[in-house]
């Protein structure tokens, strides 16, 4: 009976040391995942930045497209005045050369 006992304790004991280490490794568990969700509610916070700053991106994008598609075109109405203007130049020049 006495060697029935000492096995029983032996038992309860190892019993209860399991126990607190499952206690143990839920609590890690608990932690784990809470912060597995506050990481993943950064992350969406920042993955939706990361979404408006790209639709800003793409919206100057489209202006500096714009911007530069008239500049070329000032550039072109430029050039085409400056020939006009050599252009009236020289014919002012053969029709009144004393200028």
């Amino acid at each position: 009976m006495d060697q029935a006992t000492k096995e029983l304790d032996s038992a309860q004991s190892q019993l209860e040391d399991r126990g607190s280490r499952l206690e143990a490794l839920q609590s890690e568990v608990a932690s784990a995942k809470q912060a597995a969700d506050q990481a993943q509610g950064k992350a969406s916070s920042l993955n939706s930045q990361l979404n408006e700053a790209n639709a800003r991106s793409d919206e100057l994008q489209a202006k500096f497209d714009e911007a530069s598609a008239e500049i070329e075109r000032l550039k072109s109405e430029l050039e085409q005045a400056n020939a006009a203007r050599k252009e009236l130049q020289t014919k002012l020049n053969q029709s009144c050369p004393q200028l």
